[in-house]
């Protein structure tokens, strides 16, 4: 009942601001500190027409008393609809956003789901909006997302028109297998420049998409890892006939902070990844054959892969 309350109040707010068509939701857990840097990137953005959900999924201290969250959600609050929904224990990143989905589709047209230890750069939100609501098609735009921790000369690649974020599944020995090549964690150029130009894909992280375009109902229930969600929100996208783009000049950088499940037992979370790579293959194993020669084989030194056990 009271997150139906918050909701009916997000709503009716927002037909007085009428402010935006995208909704930006950060879920959060035990990372304030992070969190404050996110938000402080948010606030330097070129786009500024957004309004704003933070799920703090069961932290120690409540988000909305730590003083400087509070001091930037009030200058982030001047101009917008600012939320913060608390879930009394930590559900998990992708159980969160899949529990919260049907109630953001009924307000806005576009979500863009952050994790706390991201950054982003100024116009990353400019440069992902530029592409999806130009091209009614367009249902997932992925941002660049390096590792904060790397040396920029190593994250900086040329692109040569290669292939990029593809996916593979393979059966060895009567295991089923999953392949992942996501090349977004790269600061793409042409020349010296930064790349400007949209590159189709097939899955991808960090990302606007079109809230219209999900079907919820066929989301995978994941669990507390959450492992492989976004490939299968992307994978949602594709079966409805949207196209993905990666937009290289849309720079959202990983600061690599910890995460709320690394506490896990190390053997649970072998246990949970095997479950959710299990409910992946379950639910995508077939489409992904049948198109894989059009996405591409994965080369030996690039693939990252998991199995279903």
């Amino acid at each position: 009942m009271r997150g139906r309350r918050l909701f009916a109040c997000l709503r009716r707010r927002r037909r007085v601001l009428l402010l935006s068509e995208l909704i930006i939701t950060i879920t959060t857990f035990n990372r304030q500190n992070y969190l404050a840097l996110l938000l402080s990137s948010l606030l330097n953005q070129s786009y500024q027409d957004w309004d704003l959900l933070i799920i703090d999924n069961g932290s120690s201290t409540p988000v909305s008393q730590d003083p400087l969250i509070k001091t930037l959600v009030k200058r982030l609050s001047f101009n917008r609809v600012v939320q913060i929904k608390r879930f009394d224990e930590n559900l998990g990143i992708a159980r969160a956003r899949k529990l919260i989905l049907p109630r953001i589709k009924k307000a806005w047209k576009y979500a863009f789901d952050l994790n706390d230890d991201h950054y982003l750069d100024s116009k990353c939100v400019e440069n992902l909006m530029s592409v999806i609501s130009s091209n009614k098609r367009v249902g997932v735009v992925g941002t660049a997302t390096p590792n904060f921790s790397n040396d920029i000369s190593v994250l900086r690649k040329e692109y040569k028109g290669e292939r990029l974020n593809t996916l593979e599944v393979r059966t060895h020995n009567g295991v089923r297998q999953v392949f992942l090549h996501r090349s977004t964690d790269f600061i793409y150029t042409q020349g010296k420049k930064l790349m400007s130009k949209p590159i189709e894909v097939v899955h991808c992280s960090q990302f606007i998409y079109r809230l219209s375009a999900v079907n919820e109902s066929e989301l995978i229930d994941y669990s507390l890892l959450g492992f492989t969600e976004e490939t299968d929100l992307c994978l949602n996208v594709l079966r409805s006939g949207y196209k993905i783009y990666f937009m290289p000049s849309a720079v959202n950088w990983h600061l690599f902070g910890e995460s709320g499940t690394r506490s896990l037992d190390p053997f649970k979370r072998i246990e949970l990844t095997y479950a959710d790579t299990k409910a992946f293959l379950d639910k995508h194993y077939d489409f992904i054959k049948e198109r894989q020669e059009f996405w591409g084989v994965i080369k030996q030194d690039n693939k990252v892969w998991w199995s279903e056990r």
